[in-house]
């Protein structure tokens, strides 16, 4: 039922001469809105998610080479990498967020 309303508002409002809400969005429709108190675990598992896959990806390439079952390999090696990520990036994030803020000049406004 959703999806109904969801392609309604987004694709056949010209048809139907309706404008559509400017706040929708896939994204949003499918998983709803993350509360923020969840934002570090979001933050964690999105950066452990794409950091993993284009690291893992490009070491394997590096060390193997282009191979028939590239992807077989680069998968297995992704999802290692994403264990061992997600939850060192949870632990590790704040800490970092500190020290560049010990880093970085406030300039005056």
């Amino acid at each position: 039922m959703r999806l109904w309303f969801f392609l309604m508002q987004t694709h056949f409002s010209p048809v139907l001469g309706v404008r559509p809400r400017s706040s929708v969005n896939l994204f949003t429709f499918w998983i709803g809105m993350i509360s923020a108190k969840y934002q570090r675990l979001v933050f964690a598992f999105f950066m452990s998610l794409l950091m993993s896959f284009l690291m893992s990806g490009i070491i394997t390439f590096i060390n193997l080479g282009w191979v028939s079952d590239f992807f077989v390999l680069w998968m297995d090696a992704y999802w290692k990498a994403f264990v061992i990520a997600f939850p060192t990036i949870f632990v590790v994030a704040p800490i970092v967020q500190k020290l560049t803020a010990k880093l970085i000049i406030q300039e005056p406004q």
